[in-house]
């Protein structure tokens, strides 16, 4: 109707309208600030849809106020009407310039303009408030989130100054009874956008150096945790006999760990200048340092544990490898006596004095032997379980074990050297643990060793004792055959020189 030249119509119901809308979308920012602090996870999401709805008003209460005020008419100014003959003269010419003047001042461009400074002016001051009130994410998604989002409303704020101007150009048309109000109303909005444009800035300089920091930090944490898993469920049992590849997967470990102590210091380095620098996001940059250090810290402790497991692994697989070395070489002596030393009294006397002059050479072999079992022996006492590693092998009752790290969490703690008991090995990485302390929780298999004694390392040198035992009785046995032999060979022979005589009586 205005753009036709009409008087507008309903302007009362629009109003009323564009007041409720502000209303339910101020309820609406609560709403969502509830949200936000219980951080949910769309909260951002929400925010950001109710911020929409909240530009989507602001312009279009712009537009309304600017078409009002365009449309505006000297015929629409209401002008009471009086019997002429009921006012007196003076009052009548007063009248006259009144309505002379009301042509020109037109009180409703004043009204309009005021309400449309008034609408600028709430809509920066909800962005300050939103500025002011703005959260620091607390892991790199939200950060995300809240840079992204303020990089839009800063946009927004940078482009609202052509809004300011617009207000300022309107000065011209204010009547000199509102100008000063007016006046007061823009120099209010200037120096309110001036604090909102700096704080805008603020906060996205200090945004954008948040997301840099936590995305460096979350990318150094999600490798030192990649290495935790690896190192964690490592087997450390039995069935991983390949010692080659253990010993080089820890070379690998620790020239990685060089590598990347550099980027974890470089990151912690940018958390404490920031905090230096007063940065606002305190307590994410506090959090992510501090994670920073017990995951590294913790990754070192992993590598102590490497060491030790790698150590006791090496000892025991060699150990077993002597024994079974051992047993070779026992099975073997046996039988070459067995086949070496059987003769009948067909042989010779020079047979039979090689064949002792090799029993002699054998007992200091057997000798020798005794002295490598002896040692065998002594290791078998220090050689770990690497069977409970696997569940497979089911324990019963509970078993000890040792701490090969300092660990604590919520439910347990344990230091380094602490006698702990296993209670359940059901996980392969997980352990139920009990402590000194009467403590019980799941701990990393990977922070124990399954203290001595292993049965299977006593058993088996006791299997390797009994056979020595039973091969030093056969040696024996046939040294006592073999001199018996070659006795009676020197008396065959004596009796054969004997009968060669010729004696005359």
């Amino acid at each position: 109707m205005m753009s036709s030249g009409k008087p507008a119509q309903h302007i009362a119901e629009v109003e009323a309208d564009l007041e409720k809308a502000e209303g339910m979308i101020r309820f609406l920012f609560n709403d969502v600030q509830l949200l936000k602090d219980g951080r949910h996870l769309q909260a951002e999401q929400m925010y950001r849809r109710v911020y929409r709805l909240h530009e989507r008003l602001v312009n279009i209460r712009s537009e309304y106020n600017l078409r009002l005020k365009s449309g505006v008419t000297t015929a629409q100014i209401p002008v009471t009407q009086m019997p002429m003959t009921q006012i007196p003269m003076t009052q009548v010419h007063t009248a006259q310039v009144l309505q002379q003047s009301s042509s020109r001042v037109h009180p409703e461009l004043d009204e309009v303009t005021l309400r449309y400074v008034h609408d600028l002016l709430g809509w920066v001051e909800e962005n300050q408030r939103r500025v002011d009130e703005g959260k620091w994410g607390s892991d790199l998604p939200n950060v995300e989130t809240q840079l992204g989002s303020h990089r839009g409303l800063h946009q927004s704020v940078e482009e609202f100054r052509s809004k300011i101007e617009r207000a300022k150009a309107d000065e011209s048309q204010i009547s000199p009874a509102s100008k000063a109000a007016y006046c007061e109303y823009v120099g209010k909005l200037e120096q309110q956008y001036g604090k909102l444009l700096k704080a805008s800035k603020a906060r996205l300089r200090y945004l954008v150096e948040l997301h840099a920091f936590v995305s460096a930090a979350t990318k150094e944490l999600m490798w030192l945790n990649e290495k935790e898993e690896e190192e964690v469920n490592y087997d450390w049992s039995e069935r991983n006999t390949n010692m080659a590849s253990k010993k080089e997967c820890y070379s690998g470990l620790m020239r990685e760990l060089e590598l990347r102590e550099k980027k974890v210091n470089g990151v912690q380095a940018t958390g404490d200048k920031l905090l230096r620098d007063g940065h606002p996001a305190r307590q994410t940059i506090e959090a992510f340092t501090a994670a920073l250090q017990t995951q590294w810290s913790w990754l070192l402790q992993l590598c102590c544990c490497i060491e030790t497991h790698l150590k006791e692994n090496t000892a025991y697989f060699q150990f077993f490898a002597d024994v079974k070395q051992a047993e070779e070489k026992i099975k073997k002596m046996q039988e070459v006596m067995k086949r070496k030393y059987t003769c009948d009294r067909s042989i010779t006397v020079t047979r039979l004095e090689d064949l002792l002059q090799d029993a002699a050479d054998e007992k200091e072999q057997l000798a020798e032997f005794k002295t490598h079992l002896e040692g065998l022996k002594r290791r078998a006492k220090m050689v770990v379980q690497l069977k409970p590693r696997n569940p497979a092998s089911a324990i019963k009752g509970k078993l000890p074990i040792q701490a090969v790290c300092d660990f604590k969490q919520m439910e347990i703690t344990v230091h380094r050297g602490d006698e702990c008991a296993l209670l359940d090995n059901s996980q392969p990485f997980k352990w139920r643990v009990l402590n000194d302390q009467g403590s019980e929780s799941s701990v990393p298999s990977i922070c124990f060793l399954v203290s001595p004694t292993n049965k299977d390392a006593v058993n088996s040198v006791a299997g390797l004792d009994g056979n020595l035992q039973r091969l030093q009785t056969m040696w024996q046995m046939m040294f006592v055959d073999l001199k018996s032999m070659l006795s009676w060979q020197y008396l065959m022979r004596d009796i054969h020189i004997i009968n060669s005589w010729n004696i005359t009586m």
